[in-house]
């Protein structure tokens, strides 16, 4: 697919599908189920929030793209929803969207796990 910008993830990912000439129920055959027909529409009419990063493999395995671009229309798309008042600021938000594109996916894991055990500590929480 040539480089394009959608104003939503749920716009890409129904691109992907047709382009590849694939019905929502054949997504779900070909996720092995992980992506189920009722989960895809709702993704693709932006009725549910972007996908993880794990669902995000799954969806760049089913339509044979990189990772790297799925998981970047689903940072597109964080980038342009509104910043809770719990984000210090949009610049800070960014910043940690960048760094996470930046590494590899071992340091991807490697961050969130980080950012797990610091949610889970009380000491780090408002």
């Amino acid at each position: 697919m040539a480089r394009q910008r959608f104003a939503t993830f749920g716009e890409y990912l129904q691109k992907l599908r047709e382009t590849a000439g694939l019905k929502q129920e054949e997504v779900e055959q070909r996720s092995g189920g992980a992506i189920s027909r009722e989960y895809l529409s709702l993704l693709e009419r932006g009725q549910r929030k972007a996908p993880s990063g794990q669902m995000c493999q799954v969806i760049a395995r089913v339509y044979g793209r990189p990772w790297k671009e799925v998981w970047g229309n689903v940072q597109s798309e964080m980038l342009r929803e509104p910043v809770t008042a719990e984000i210090r600021s949009p610049e800070s938000t960014r910043e940690l969207v960048a760094v996470y594109g930046e590494l590899n996916e071992k340091g991807q894991e490697y961050l969130l796990e980080q950012a797990r055990l610091l949610r889970q500590n009380s000491k780090y929480q408002k």
